[in-house]
């Protein structure tokens, strides 16, 4: 049973990559982890403090262009690093959401959104099963997890396929 559209929200908790994310990377991106520490470091990989910045942006594009109505929920420690990100993504023709986790059980969105718990981590769940869900409202896919643009691709084209988005 399909419950009709699939709504997608582009959650983007935080506004660089996790250290976690760098190391595995390797090269370039251990520098990044340790100018967390040793800000002398961060002038080497000022790219890389960008590139959440950049998925976000990808993923507006791909949006746009597909003609998705998806929606961006960005936490105020996103918007301290892209102050002018919400401008952005508004005039692109997005409702931008202020996003906050409130504690691990709640999350909140201003203007409310009724997002189900089950659909917060989607983009990882997708990434390995490979499955659109039909009991879902909404997709979260998040924009600082870069590594997951290419499970986004697939659930943009599996979506349309079968009639979700």
């Amino acid at each position: 049973m399909v419950v009709g559209k699939l709504n997608v929200l582009h959650d983007f908790d935080n506004p660089h990559l996790s250290g976690k994310y760098a190391l595995r990377r390797g090269g370039k991106l251990i520098l990044y982890a340790i100018s967390k520490k040793l800000p002398l470091l961060r002038r080497f990989v000022k790219d890389i403090y960008f590139e959440t910045y950049g998925n976000c942006m990808t993923l507006a594009a791909l949006d746009k262009l597909l003609g998705i109505e998806s929606r961006f929920g960005l936490k105020d420690e996103v918007l301290e690093a892209f102050p002018e990100l919400d401008k952005e993504l508004a005039n692109m023709g997005f409702a931008v959401h202020r996003h906050y986790h409130v504690s691990r059980d709640d999350v909140q969105w201003q203007p409310p959104l009724d997002v189900e718990k089950d659909a917060w981590f989607f983009d990882q769940q997708y990434n390995t099963s490979r499955n659109v869900g039909s009991h879902l409202k909404w997709a979260v896919f998040h924009a600082d997890y870069p590594y997951l643009l290419p499970a986004y691709v697939d659930f943009l084209l599996n979506a349309r396929r079968i009639g979700r988005i």
